[in-house]
């Protein structure tokens, strides 16, 4: 161990375990639970409940921290309503863990959601106009994340077919099962104490690869030549065989095992396969467009193809980081998917919980698809708002393109008892109140007070 150890780097990622070597603090405790005590066996819940208390809690967590990092302009010389512009990136403070602490127990999906939204958008110096790139270190990162978050769903689902009995006393099928579950350094390990030093090597380099990327399908493809000149490979182990094929990029029907790789994993086993090695050149995007293309493609001509996409698991629908995963990597890299999996973005951003898009909306808003996006904030304020959290819905509605006919609108439904808070601190408009004041009155059936509070211009 403390040989691989020292081959392989540490990265910035969000937890904590045997395979994955986090520096970050933050990312630590935000897999605790995860971490202490055994894994649960058993199948997770497929839908995460939330009650109006729980909802309300996490709101309100939210907007308490994003009125702390406000900062509101007045309304110009030329009128219009006053505007708020955030001071800091709300992905990149301590916000997302008290989120992720509030979620745990009953919203497992949500939380893996902050969590590689944290991820995806807490660079500090991130430009709200975002390129539509992806640096060498940060994909390597993210697929150590991937890989962590992969070990955690298998657990979840009782630790993958591989692990019976009988799999138990097998090396190369531990090994394969280690090298599907993203568990690298046990994989290596158990490579190189099986005998097979190049797959160690190759496992250790293709997870260390950064700013010159290695073809790791022609390595793959020039030892296995070598072995075959040599007639050693017909021998090996069929799992052997398998991780060798996976090296080399070829996840679906192999002809010369009459099989399919991927046909005994769980849908997280497989989906690693393909994000890890599904692109010769380890391009994340590309990858995952061809996994997509794979289960999704509803026009499959080969057989070998309709077998591999019926043996290999799609991602479950109520699996929310994967969409997210998905979502960004068609946003940053669109000419790596067809045009039938780029249209479904739209369809992923509405998936993900309202509270999570309005923060898409002030920090990457150029990303998002969805042609009513605008919307999106005046129904994080509705919310608010309809939950008894009147004032902070009208601090939200600060950031909305318009928010002039929704202020007067919602100031007309019921009496504020802090009106200098909306003056001074929100910097509504007096005229605006003295206006709401009246139509309350008059709604209210109270023509005397209309009278007395309607606006004199």
């Amino acid at each position: 161990m403390a040989f691989l150890n020292n081959i392989l780097s540490s990265w910035k990622g969000k937890r904590l375990n045997s395979d994955a070597f986090p520096d970050h603090d933050r990312y630590m405790k935000k897999q605790r639970h995860a971490t202490n005590g055994p894994a649960q066996v058993g199948l997770p819940s497929r839908v995460d409940s939330e009650t109006k208390e729980t909802r309300c809690k996490v709101n309100k967590m939210i907007m308490l921290y994003v009125q702390n990092q406000s900062h509101v302009e007045a309304p110009g010389a030329d009128g219009g309503p006053p505007k708020a512009q955030l001071t800091q990136n709300i992905f990149a403070t301590v916000l997302i863990d008290n989120v992720m602490d509030s979620l745990h127990g009953h919203a497992r999906h949500e939380q893996q959601l902050w969590s590689l939204g944290a991820f995806l958008f807490s660079d500090p110096q991130m430009d709200r106009q975002i390129t539509q790139s992806i640096a060498s270190p940060q994909q390597r990162r993210l697929k150590n994340w991937i890989r962590a978050t992969v070990i955690e769903e298998t657990d979840l689902l009782g630790g993958g077919p591989m692990l019976g009995a009988a799999a138990a006393d097998d090396g190369w099928a531990r090994c394969f099962h280690y090298m599907s579950t993203g568990k690298v350094v046990q994989a290596a390990e158990l490579a190189q104490k099986l005998g097979d030093d190049a797959l160690m090597a190759m496992l250790v380099i293709h997870y260390q690869q950064d700013d010159t990327p290695l073809d790791i399908h022609k390595a793959a493809e020039e030892q296995i030549d070598y072995w075959r000149a040599e007639n050693a490979f017909d021998a090996f182990h069929l799992d052997r065989k398998r991780m060798w094929y996976v090296l080399q990029g070829k996840l679906g029907y192999v002809d010369e095992l009459k099989m399919v790789i991927t046909h005994d994993l769980a849908w997280p086993q497989a989906l690693l396969l393909y994000t890890l090695y599904g692109d010769r050149y380890g391009h994340l995007p590309s990858a995952l467009a061809r996994y997509e293309a794979l289960v999704r493609d509803q026009h499959i001509l080969s057989p070998h193809t309709l077998r591999a996409k019926k043996e290999t698991q799609p991602v479950p629908q109520h699996c929310q980081w994967y969409r997210l995963l998905l979502w960004w990597a068609i946003a940053i890299a669109p000419d790596a998917f067809s045009q039938q999996e780029t249209a479904i973005q739209p369809a992923i951003e509405t998936s993900f919980p309202l509270r999570f898009r309005w923060l898409l909306m002030l920090h990457v808003k150029n990303m998002l698809k969805h042609p009513n996006k605008d919307n999106w904030t005046a129904d994080w304020c509705d919310q608010l708002f309809n939950d008894g959290m009147e004032y902070m819905a009208m601090h939200a509605a600060l950031y909305m393109t318009n928010s002039e006919p929704w202020i007067k609108d919602k100031l007309s439904k019921r009496t504020w008892d802090k009106e200098h808070y909306l003056i001074r601190q929100l910097q509504i408009p007096a005229a605006w109140i003295i206006e709401a004041k009246a139509v309350y009155a008059h709604n209210q059936g109270q023509f005397d007070d209309e009278i007395s509070r309607a606006p004199l211009f």
